[in-house]
């Protein structure tokens, strides 16, 4: 009795050992992903900075001019001077001319109790495509690696997506010019793709996929590479009481008041407009708080899911959030929380067409 008593005893401390490693080794955070290469980056052609569109409502118009510096003009191309060398940018906020950009970061996911430590790194060119990897770690080393492509486009048509039915619900299909696609022709509508590899591997293709990874690709952007929602595609319009009712609780009034310093950003994932619902900050001007309906779980059943952007600091000139929360509104917390270390423009072409 003794002998099996120590014998219990002896598995008891060697399995509260390897649990303890085992967490020890979730606790530890990865090193992000290196940046490129120098020779893979390069500068767009033509001008380096547009202005802001004349339409923006007031609050978007705030929040740009308050993350865009107006350059110097020792930092502009050729494009954006007169005959005698001087500015012909107009005054205000200016949007960089981007193609582009790589970002890198590293985080927490939460699946289920469980948080593990996260790298990420998305090459993005935009108006085009998405590729982003991350990657989950056991004391810095990749256990699981996830890498969605995404896709950007097409245009959006002069429809914006309508609301229909007693709760104010978002039309499932609205229409789009899908034939104003970057380059890329006629297509399928089935564009976004997750392959998961390591010790569990995966291989996933359909149309709760594509929806659900298009719409996570523009929050990245709107978060992280602001001058993408800037400018056309994306289209930004001032909030009606309809749409506050469809993301918001609460009376008509505590929606009115959310909805003061709000605004609507309307983009194109694959053959629809896909709308979000972006509060800004009422001292600063700056984004604080990104909402949209998101797919949820296999079914794919549209669920309230929101950004909040924290942290902001100043990043290759402009000022961006370092650290983002993602969570779906009917859960209790955030399920991932994520730090961007790094961001570069340059060409990543030869990245995105490999295999």
């Amino acid at each position: 009795m003794e002998s099996l008593s120590a014998l219990l005893g002896t598995f008891a401390g060697l399995f509260l050992i390897a649990f303890g490693i085992f967490w020890v080794g979730l606790q530890t955070l990865p090193n992000p992903f290196s940046p490129p290469p120098k020779d893979r980056r390069q500068r767009p052609q033509g001008p380096g900075y547009f202005p802001l569109p004349d339409s923006l409502p007031p609050a978007v118009r705030r929040h740009f001019e308050a993350i865009f510096p107006q350059p110097e003009e020792d930092e502009l191309d050729l494009d954006d001077l007169d005959e005698e060398g001087f500015s012909k940018l107009p005054p205000g906020a200016i949007v960089p001319n981007l193609e582009n950009v790589e970002l890198r970061g590293r985080g927490r996911i939460r699946i289920g109790p469980i948080l593990l430590p996260v790298r990420f790194r998305s090459e993005i060119r935009l108006g085009v495509r998405s590729r982003r990897s991350l990657e989950v770690t056991w004391f810095r080393t990749p256990l699981l690696r996830v890498v969605d492509e995404i896709h950007l486009g097409p245009r959006l048509s002069a429809a914006p997506p309508t609301l229909h039915g007693p709760n104010n619900e978002l039309d499932a299909n609205p229409s789009t010019d899908s034939g104003a696609d970057s380059g890329t022709g006629a297509e399928s509508s089935l564009r976004g793709r997750r392959k998961v590899s390591g010790w569990l591997k995966r291989d996933v293709q359909s149309e709760v996929t594509d929806r659900a990874l298009g719409l996570a690709g523009w929050a990245e952007l709107l978060a992280w590479v602001p001058a993408a929602v800037a400018v056309p595609p994306a289209r930004w319009r001032s909030v009606d009481p309809a749409l506050l009712a469809t993301f918001l609780r609460g009376s008509a009034a505590e929606q009115e008041e959310a909805g003061m310093d709000a605004a609507v950003l309307e983009v194109p994932v694959g053959e629809r407009s896909e709308i979000f619902l972006v509060h800004f900050d009422h001292t600063t001007g700056l984004a604080h708080r990104v909402r949209t309906l998101k797919p949820k779980g296999k079914a794919g059943e549209l669920a309230p899911w929101r950004l909040d952007l924290q942290d902001w600091k100043t990043l290759r000139g402009i000022q961006i959030p370092s650290l983002i929360y993602a969570r779906w509104e009917d859960e209790p917390g955030p399920y991932a929380a994520l730090h961007l270390t790094g961001r570069t423009d340059h060409s990543v072409a030869a990245s995105l067409e490999a295999s």
